[in-house]
């Protein structure tokens, strides 16, 4: 169960670094700034549940830091009315497994 936590944060920040990728290759456009400013928000996240599971238990800050992205995204997602289409699906379940999962120091690893 531990390393669900530490998947959906990989999860993220893969997401994140697919949207940095993304406007690079496609060649219609030159960049999509938008989807890259997403991307790097996708990969802080998904950088600070990674940080969260490995020093969970001994950096509170670091916990708290990511419980607190982790509401503020999954609000912002909320507000905005995100309709995932696809396989964008598995980045707000990730979002929200990271979320649920982040309250508890129980899924950092242990010490």
């Amino acid at each position: 169960m531990r390393y669900l936590y530490l998947i959906a944060g990989s999860a993220i920040a893969l997401a994140g670094i697919y949207y940095i990728v993304d406007p690079f290759i496609q060649v219609t456009q030159l960049m999509d700034e938008i989807g890259v400013i997403a991307g790097l928000v996708f990969l802080y996240l998904g950088t600070l549940n990674i940080l969260n599971y490995w020093y969970g238990s001994k950096a509170r800050g670091v916990r708290w830091g990511a419980v607190g992205a982790n509401a503020v995204m999954l609000g912002i997602c909320w507000i905005i009315g995100a309709n995932p289409v696809g396989l964008e699906w598995g980045v707000i379940a990730a979002l929200l497994l990271a979320a649920a999962l982040s309250v508890s120091s129980r899924f950092s690893r242990p010490a």
